[in-house]
């Protein structure tokens, strides 16, 4: 099929081209950290799910491990939804938690989750070298049109990033060290040991 736009007349950064480096800086990084806390929720489920008592028949032991590394192959593959309600599980399973905690980091990861697609997949118009208005529309439907600068972008990688560290937070308060950590009881020897 022949082209029928030409492209060499195009901008080099096109179609970013009409923000600033600034502003995709911002949503980069908001995105990234969205990114780390899926993986970081993914890291908190498998500590998580592994610190429980191996049943005691051969064949038991087997099938228990057999439907943790399912349950892990599963969240290697979920959704920031669903790796959310893996930890709540993964929580409730465990009995060192501090359930009301954790119970708040998942409400909070649920109500910021729907931002994640809306960064991530929306179309970016220009307002101006610094702004731009998503167009994003929801699996319910639900349309994202709002002005967005970098200081909300920046706001929201903060947001994110705090998530991240409240997972972390409810991980290592049962005495475990966070998968690619440093054990919390060697912490205080400077991680000699």
């Amino acid at each position: 099929m022949p082209r029928i736009i030409e492209r060499s007349g195009l901008p080099p950064a096109f179609p970013t081209h009409s923000q600033d480096a600034s502003f995709w800086e911002a949503l980069g990084r908001a995105v990234a950290a969205f990114g780390f806390l899926e993986w970081t929720l993914q890291r908190a489920i498998f500590a998580l799910t592994g610190d429980q008592p191996a049943p005691e028949e051969e064949a038991e032991r087997q099938a228990a491990l057999d439907a943790w590394q399912k349950d892990l192959e599963g969240a290697l593959k979920a959704t920031l939804g669903l790796l959310a309600a893996g930890f709540e599980r993964a929580v409730a399973n465990h009995p060192r938690t501090d359930k009301d905690y954790a119970a708040e980091v998942v409400t909070d990861i649920r109500a910021t989750a729907p931002l994640r697609n809306a960064i991530c997949h929306a179309c970016w118009q220009p307002v101006s070298a610094v702004v731009a208005k998503p167009f994003f529309v929801s699996r319910n439907l639900e349309v994202l049109e709002s002005e967005i600068d970098i200081a909300w972008l920046e706001q929201l990688h903060r947001h994110v990033a705090q998530l991240a560290l409240d997972v972390m937070d409810t991980v290592t308060a049962t005495g475990l060290a966070f998968p690619g950590t440093t054990d919390p009881s060697q912490a205080s020897r400077g991680g000699e040991g």
